[in-house]
């Protein structure tokens, strides 16, 4: 019985020592985030990044719009 408490008890350790170091690596990363760095703190930090991002997923969006409407326009197929 008290052999497998202690292996229980070692198993809990190592798994509290990873849990542990896996957020001390959360929080490094969310730091990061909330300082701006990386793409992701960019993105919530820049607001003029989001505001291209905004503009730039019309104009994709527009182009979309206008290939349905026109694909002759963008593709010209020519049989000899």
């Amino acid at each position: 019985m008290s052999r497998n408490l202690a292996t229980v008890s070692s198993d809990l350790g190592g798994t509290v020592a990873t849990a542990d170091s896996s957020f001390q690596s959360l929080n490094a990363v969310l730091g990061a985030v909330e300082r701006g760095e990386g793409t992701l703190g960019l993105l919530l930090r820049d607001t003029a990044l989001y505001d291209d991002i905004v503009v730039t997923t019309h104009l994709v969006q527009d182009l979309l719009q206008d290939f349905q409407r026109n694909p002759r326009k963008y593709i010209n197929l020519r049989v000899f």
